[in-house]
């Protein structure tokens, strides 16, 4: 295919760009503490190439963030990670507000979840599950993941 190494190679850069700019918000949060990881959160969730967030959730400062003032970052962290955007909406007064970037991103990462799990994605389902309102709005959303 002549978009077939173009795409991989492409593919490959955004997943390297993407460990690269986690790596460095790991560094980061070794010397952070409280409102800095908080801040470090926020940004790592917004940053486009980062798609994956155990690592940084992993960190023994972003940690410390339970049971603090913090711990709301920390949970939605744990969200990224792990969760889906129905999740995020079940516990919207308990988190802190998206912006529409992380709102966006955590969409994508809900539709991964989603294939991961089934063969078929009914239109349907991806349209009530991420709220989106038209069949082109799910239809972007499908294309950027």
């Amino acid at each position: 295919s002549i978009l077939g190494p173009t795409t991989m190679s492409a593919s490959a850069d955004n997943q390297e760009a993407g460990a690269s700019a986690l790596l460095q918000f790991c560094l980061l949060a070794k010397s952070a503490k409280g409102a800095q990881c908080v801040s470090l959160i926020s940004q790592a969730l917004e940053h486009p190439a980062i798609t994956v967030f155990a690592e940084l959730l992993d960190m023994q400062n972003i940690q410390s963030l339970e049971g603090s003032e913090c711990a709301p970052s920390l949970e939605l962290l744990k969200l990224f990670a792990y969760g889906t955007w129905s999740d995020y909406k079940e516990q919207v007064a308990q988190l802190p507000a998206l912006s529409e970037a992380q709102a966006k991103k955590l969409k994508k990462l809900t539709v991964v979840t989603f294939c991961s799990q089934s063969k078929t994605l009914p239109y349907a389902t991806l349209m009530r599950e991420l709220e989106v309102s038209t069949v082109r709005q799910g239809e972007d959303l499908l294309i950027e993941c």
